[in-house]
Formats: structure tokens, sequence, C-alpha cells
């Protein structure tokens, strides 16, 4: 059953949209702010190994941001997929026009806010 503004996403039992007030009235207390995924929500399902030392740092590591650690796991695959496509970007920029030069560089980490570092060899 649906909530108004669609599906529940959150741990609180769904009630009709008809219903819906008298149930928020209800001096009953409720579960909210857990996320869980959309019953609709496409998915891919894998199997990963890791040695043991690696598996504890990453359920750690899960357990402290406060997420499911297959949600930990999918944010950690997604940034490394944005920085190995931002190093091919520039990899294929500096191959068609040059490598960024010293001041170049300064330029774009004051712009970003980040520590100046030293000039490249």
């Amino acid at each position: 059953m649906t909530a108004p503004g669609g599906w529940c996403r959150h741990v609180i039992q769904c009630v009709a949209p008809a219903t819906y007030a008298a149930y928020r009235s209800a001096t009953i207390p409720t579960v909210v702010g857990i996320a869980r995924y959309d019953p609709y929500m496409k998915v891919t399902k894998m199997s990963i190994s890791m040695d043991p030392e690696l598996g504890e740092r990453v359920r750690l590591a899960a357990e402290r941001a406060g997420q499911p650690l297959s949600k930990w796991i999918a944010g950690a695959v997604a940034a490394r997929l944005r920085a190995d496509s931002l190093a091919m970007f520039i990899s294929d920029y500096e191959a068609d026009h040059g490598a960024f030069t010293a001041h170049e560089l300064a330029a774009a980490r004051r712009e970003l806010g980040l520590p100046a570092g030293e000039a490249p060899a």
C-alpha cells in the first residue's frame, strides 16, 4: 500500500492515503528514519572475496559510517570509478593538449582550496 507521496521508504507501517492522517495522529510510537531499499529498485548482487584483515577493516568502516556494508562498498566502488574516469580524462586531455604546467596546477589547487603542492619533477 502507499502513503502520501509514494512508496514508504522508512520502517513504518504503510497505510492507504485515506487512513494516513489517522495513523499519524495515533499515540503508538513508530520507528522512522531507517532507510531501506525500495522493493522495486533494481540491484545487481555480487559475491566478492578479500583477505580477512581487509574485510574486517571494511566492516568497521561501514559501521563507523552508519551504513549497511553493501551501501558502503557501493560508495567506495563509485568513488574509485569516478577517480579512474578523471584520471582517464586528464590523460586524454594531456595527450591532445600537452601536460599541465606547474602554473596551471597551482591555479587549480588554489581554486579547489587545496594546499600548495611541490612542483612536479
